[in-house]
């Protein structure tokens, strides 16, 4: 090993610190270098940052982090304006943790807490959160698309369309709210759509424009309004007996 100073720049007479190791062959190799403006470079002679860390081994990491600390094992603190971190592969940034602490993946600019990228490939899910058995959920270039996929084979489940249009069960829904099953999916036994009403309030409504023409009470029973505010009801006792009545008048029961 052999320690030496010397100019960088004989000129301006720039000074650097530098260790060199010699290797097998018996040549030295300079594998850490302060230059004149403090900066450290350990395998470089030419540091970019403060510290410059580059690994010279396809089999070993350039920089490796370990404490038994009750604190943070590195800690990041930056009172400038630049990004807190970055993280890339040749060149090309991969991760990024900005100033006011958005994270951003594919993207050097987040613009929310947690900003994921997709590189326009189709075939791959832009985010997929895993549960050991199924992989589930798929953003395309124009449609945010949740499924399930066995790493082999993708099932999309519901898909909200660019337009705001959601589908469950279909990916090509027709209205803002398209729900249907495949046949190929056989009969379940059970209703397309379930509502469950534990409050007091009724169980669906349905209008036109803003005006109430379908209204379900959490009794079971319907009322229908036509455009002039005239009810129809249709109502089933506890005792069974059905009544249809026109604005609170009964003109049919049957028992």
């Amino acid at each position: 090993k052999r320690l030496k100073a010397y100019w960088s720049d004989a000129t301006n007479k720039l000074p650097k610190f530098g260790i060199d190791v010699r290797n097998s062959a018996g040549n030295l190799t300079e594998y850490m270098t302060i230059d004149s403006t403090g900066s450290v470079g350990i395998g470089s002679t030419s540091p970019l940052a403060t510290l410059d860390v580059r690994g010279n081994s396809a089999t070993t990491p350039a920089a490796s982090v370990s404490a038994s600390s009750n604190f943070a094992a590195m800690v990041v603190d930056n009172s400038g304006s630049g990004d807190l971190f970055t993280a890339s592969s040749s060149g090309l940034n991969r991760f990024v943790i900005t100033q006011n602490g958005n994270v951003g993946i594919g993207t050097v600019a987040p613009s929310g807490f947690l900003h994921i990228q997709g590189d326009g490939n189709n075939l791959k899910p832009s985010l997929v959160l895993n549960n050991s058995t199924m992989d589930i959920g798929y953003s395309s270039s124009d449609n945010l698309q949740f499924g399930t996929w066995n790493v082999t084979t993708w099932a999309e489940r519901m898909r909200l369309s660019d337009n705001g249009i959601l589908g469950l069960g279909t990916a090509s829904p027709i209205s803002e709210f398209h729900v249907t099953r495949a046949l190929t999916q056989g009969a379940t036994g059970k209703a397309l759509a379930v509502f469950d009403q534990i409050e007091s309030q009724d169980i669906l409504t349905a209008s036109a424009s803003g005006t109430t023409v379908l209204t379900l009470g959490r009794t079971g029973n319907l009322s229908l309004t036509n455009s002039g505010s005239s009810n129809i009801d249709f109502n089933l006792s506890s005792s069974g007996d059905f009544t249809i009545s026109d604005a609170g008048t009964a003109f049919a029961t049957f028992t």
